[in-house]
């Protein structure tokens, strides 16, 4: 169905992102209250 793709999309994008360095940035600067800063990897 429309929804099954779309949630198994959703799924491998947010996995996908999940394995770079700047997720671990993000979380850090998040927590530390500050802006990211990004290295695009």
């Amino acid at each position: 169905t429309g929804l099954h793709h779309g949630l198994l999309f959703e799924r491998r994008t947010f996995n996908g992102l999940c394995a770079t360095d700047d997720k671990a940035e993000g979380m850090t600067a998040f927590v530390e209250k500050r802006p990211g800063l990004w290295k695009g990897r």
